[in-house]
Order: C-alpha cells, then structure tokens, then sequence
C-alpha cells in the first residue's frame, strides 16, 4: 500500500531544496553568496536581480510567498540557519542583517527605510530615509512583527506577535518584548 502522506513530504522536501538550489546558483551568478542548504518554498520571490549585496548564510529557509526587495545598493545579510516563514517581506535599502539562528513568523515586515514626510500634497515625491536594521542571532519574531527603520534586536531577544519594533525603541539582548510599540518586559 501507498502512503500518500510520505510521498507528500518527500515531494514538498524535494522542491523546496531545488528551488533553494536555483536560487542560490543566480545570487552565486549575480555576485552575492549562498551557502548550501536553501530551502525555498513556492512564490518566495527577488524583486530586484541578485547582486553583491546578497549575503546568505547556510541551511536557510524561506516560507512561501516570502519578498525580498533588495536593490541594488542594498545588503541582505542572513547568518546560518536563518527561517524566514510564509509571506513575510524583508525590505533592505541600504543594510538588513539577520543573526544565525533566528527565526522569524510568518507575515512579518523587516526594513531598513520609510518614507520622509516632506510636502504634505505630494507624498510620492517624498524620498527614502535609510538606518540599519539589525537582529541578533537567535532571535525569534513572532506573527506579523513589524521592524521598522533603525531597529535593533538584542542576541535571543523574542518580540510577541503583531508587535512593532521601533528604532528609537533597541530589544535588549535576551528580552521579551510585546507591544505597538514593542517594549521589554522584566
């Protein structure tokens, strides 16, 4: 008899480590780097070509529908073991570093830059505003966590679900911290 679940596993296995596998050879391709290991689930898409600034570390894994608008100019840094789950963007203007080990939940947003507010009657003429955004290793997002321009997450900080981490607001390493915006608890 056939188990359907097995094979199930065993297809949805082999497709993500071939998409991790061609994705990988166009960042390698486009001057960035990629360890081995790349798991990428369907519809995880580049908005831009790969470039230098794609730095991934090994044995990631990109959820399905994750965007990585990265343009040129911009870095992406994803340390070892990095999990980026099912329609989360991470946006990285200038520069976004993700610790090894981190784990981040799905819908979340990660930037490094916003809108200026200028002209109040033209806001498309508004220009980006840019500031690192850093997470430590091991650092675990929680469900649709927004990290906004400048933030920084401290080494095996947690920051609870729906949460917005500002960049006037540093996680502390190994904090918990909950909140709009997202502050750490004792």
């Amino acid at each position: 008899m056939v188990n359907l679940s097995r094979l199930t596993r065993a297809y949805r296995y082999g497709s993500r480590h071939a998409r991790g596998r061609m994705l990988a050879a166009l960042i390698r391709l486009g001057g960035g780097q990629c360890g081995p290991g790349l798991e990428v689930e369907a519809g995880t898409t580049l908005r831009w070509a790969p470039h230098r600034g794609l730095q991934i570390g090994s044995n990631v894994r990109f959820g399905r529908g994750v965007i990585l608008d990265v343009p040129e100019g911009g870095e992406l840094v994803l340390g070892d073991g990095v999990k980026i789950m099912h329609y989360t963007v991470v946006a990285a203007f200038a520069r976004v570093e993700i610790g090894a080990g981190s784990q981040i939940g799905e819908s979340c947003s990660i930037r490094d830059s916003d809108h200026g507010v200028g002209d109040a009657t033209n806001s498309l003429a508004d220009s980006n505003i840019s500031d690192e955004t850093r997470l430590g290793q091991g650092v675990w997002l929680g469900r649709g966590v927004a990290v906004l321009r400048g933030s920084t997450i401290g080494d095996f900080a947690r920051v609870g679900a729906n949460s917005v981490v500002l960049g006037s607001r540093p996680i502390p390493a190994g904090a918990i911290a909950v909140g709009a915006p997202a502050i750490a608890k004792a």
